[in-house]
């Protein structure tokens, strides 16, 4: 019976917070649970050496650290992606302010500013694409991003 109790007593302090609880789980504990779970079995992740830091393994402190997504579009993120899961290096990012900080970016340099490929066409009103083909052209960087788009003339205006 002591060691029935004991058991217990374990789960019921594992769920003291009450957002893991099965059909109430909060989209801050889902995250927190596929962040531990990443580091533990994805390859990925175990290969690059990226852990969890030991005091996220408790839920609290890492609602603590974070506090809560400011929208359902946000997710975990880690800032520098060869750094760990820590206060520091994680933020709430959107879908778009992720797929900005993946290590598969181009970054370029223009003026002092350096931006991903899809931020320079957001700021130039050059399409991704054609910023891309630009690059495998071997255009210079100036002329990528300050050549205006020439429109060639449709069938219909001849």
């Amino acid at each position: 019976r002591k060691e029935n109790a004991r058991t217990l007593g374990k789960t019921r302090d594992r769920r003291t917070h009450g957002e893991g609880a099965p059909g109430c789980k909060t989209k801050e504990y889902v995250a927190w649970s596929a962040m531990r779970s990443r580091c533990k079995s994805n390859p990925l992740y175990r290969n690059r050496n990226i852990t969890v830091c030991n005091r996220w393994h408790v839920y609290k402190a890492f609602l603590e650290d974070m506090g809560r997504a400011p929208s359902p579009a946000h997710s975990i993120d880690r800032i520098d992606n060869n750094g760990n899961y820590e206060p520091g290096n994680c933020r709430w990012a959107t879908r778009t302010e992720q797929m900005r900080n993946t290590r598969m970016n181009r970054f370029l340099t223009h003026d002092g500013h350096t931006c991903t490929i899809a931020e320079w066409a957001e700021l130039t009103g050059i399409q991704w694409n054609t910023i891309i083909n630009r690059i495998r052209c071997k255009w210079p960087t100036e002329r990528v991003l300050c050549e205006p788009i020439r429109h060639l003339p449709s069938a219909e205006s001849e």
